[in-house]
């Protein structure tokens, strides 16, 4: 693994490039956006990822195999990759390497702006995709041991300041169970200039979920987009999602994990305060909303 300080010296970062896959020339370097892994572009052509944690690495041959298992069930093309070990200042590093997926990421900011038929566009595609990753048999999935993902929350949040209230929250997401990429956000897949998605990427986060997982991320830019989400995931599948609003609210918790230390700032109480009051509204049960 590569700390903070020399995942930002490029200098660094192209010297274990180089230890890890000799072959494989850095010309251009661009750091990209990641939670779990600091992930560059090289020469324009090729990603590459060195891990934050101990236990991302340990997981990443057990990814490959799922991935692998992935790409004849799914529609669109998702990121296959190799596995490179090398040794750098005395240190063993592991890198992960992947062609460039055609099409281009569209980001948060550009993905707000489209207009209302474009996101629709986009929706239904994410739906088609989720339709056939949710319908895949659990049973046919048990040689690869995958997380469930309320388990994962609660693991994550045991010493959260609301972890009382994340629990009580999540003992009612316990009813069905499908596969779900649980991190499907506009930085994980790809589009080319017609809004046709090329490929969905970053899968650490796989798991065993309720299907609304794979929904609730969207309200980070706009509820609105959220419930348009919800509305054709539910024509396309033929199901209905439950609980959604609390979906949403679980998904928050996941994003406060990363500023848990910020929770008495200004920002950190006013999401605590509407986390209190989503979580009072599923105990009512009063929180399905139709989108129109």
């Amino acid at each position: 693994m590569i700390t903070l300080d020399e995942a930002q010296n490029y200098t660094f970062v192209k010297k274990v490039i180089q230890a890890c896959k000799p072959n494989l020339p850095v010309f251009r370097l661009e750091k990209l956006n990641g939670n779990e892994n600091f992930t560059y572009m090289v020469n324009d052509t090729t990603v590459v990822r060195f891990f934050k944690n101990s236990f991302i690495e340990k997981q990443i041959e057990y990814q490959q195999e799922i991935l692998n298992f992935l790409a004849s069930r799914v529609p669109y093309p998702i990121s296959q990759f190799s596995i490179h070990y090398g040794e750098y200042q005395n240190k063993q590093q592991t890198m992960c390497v992947m062609p460039r997926i055609e099409g281009h990421v569209l980001g948060e900011e550009k993905f707000s702006q489209l207009p209302r038929t474009t996101k629709q566009y986009i929706f239904d595609q994410l739906s088609v995709f989720l339709k056939s990753l949710h319908t895949i048999n659990p049973k046919d999935m048990t040689q690869f041991k995958i997380p469930f993902m309320e388990d994962q929350l609660a693991r994550r949040f045991q010493t959260h300041p609301l972890y009382s209230l994340i629990s009580n929250c999540l003992s009612v997401f316990h009813n069905r169970k499908t596969l779900c990429h649980c991190d499907l956000n506009p930085r994980n897949y790809h589009v080319n200039s017609s809004y046709q998605i090329t490929g969905i990427f970053d899968f650490d986060t796989l798991s065993f979920a309720n299907p609304v997982f794979d929904i609730a991320l969207y309200p980070r830019y706009s509820q609105q987009d959220s419930y348009l989400f919800k509305k054709m995931y539910e024509d396309k599948t033929k199901s209905n999602l439950d609980y959604f609003d609390g979906a949403l609210m679980l998904r928050m918790l996941f994003i406060m994990s990363y500023i848990q230390q910020d929770l008495k700032s200004q920002k950190g109480q006013f999401l605590c305060r509407k986390i209190e009051q989503y979580f009072s509204q599923i105990q009512q049960n009063n929180i399905v909303k139709e989108y129109s």
